[in-house]
């Protein structure tokens, strides 16, 4: 007899296998008509979607992943860890259709923070990806009906030998946010003050994304 439990959710999801509750093994699946789960846990994870369309995820089912947040919010170099814990992982199919995610990248890891506030001709999301040397918090704005508006990275850490660039954000309850950007060398933990630089970042009406003073936080 077997007992199951979903550890990534998708077209292809892991599954853990525990035989008699002695002996444990991994096996990856494919979610077919043919297979037999219990009804709770699709419902739980939400698994129809990927029965009926296992090559794409709807846009509204994606949003789930985005719940909305109280503002102000503050996303630091630790705030992934609180967005990790309260919120469901990301599957790689939705990475890969709406974060442009690559299949053959096992470097990168993604997750959801949250969804802005009064926001009515968009949607704006917010999710942290992780790369090699590089974190970031993306803010990335859809249309109505799913396609990418624009992206930008608003806070997150870039390391460059020893020199460790870090950028702060703030999302105020107006929606502007406040960026602050400084760099310090691995060996300290306090900025050099001559080093910091502060940006307002603004969403248009239209969902681009614009930096003021025409400046960028680096890529």
């Amino acid at each position: 007899m077997f007992a199951y439990r979903i550890c990534n959710v998708g077209y292809e999801i892991e599954v853990e296998a525990i035989l008699l509750g002695f002996r444990r093994f991994n096996e990856k699946i494919h979610i077919k008509k043919s297979h037999t789960i219990d009804i709770e846990v699709f419902l739980q994870y939400n698994l129809f979607e990927f029965m009926s369309a296992p090559d794409t995820v709807r846009f509204d089912h994606f949003l789930e992943y985005f719940p909305e947040i109280e503002l102000p919010v503050t996303l630091n170099d630790e705030s992934h860890l609180i967005f990790s814990e309260q919120n469901r992982p990301l599957p790689l199919l939705v990475c890969e259709q709406f974060l442009g995610a690559k299949p053959d990248d096992d470097i990168s890891e993604y997750i959801a923070c949250f969804r802005l506030p009064r926001v009515v001709d968009f949607f704006a999301l917010v999710y942290w990806e992780a790369g090699l040397l590089d974190y970031n918090y993306y803010l990335a704005t859809y249309s109505k009906t799913g396609d990418l508006i624009a992206k930008k990275s608003i806070a997150g850490i870039k390391v460059n030998g020893e020199i460790i660039q870090q950028a702060v954000a703030t999302i105020e309850p107006d929606l502007s946010i406040q960026v602050v950007r400084g760099s310090n060398t691995d060996h300290h933990t306090a900025y050099d003050a001559g080093t910091s630089r502060s940006y307002t970042i603004e969403m248009l009406p239209d969902g681009d994304i614009v930096f003021s003073l025409n400046e960028d936080l680096p890529d």
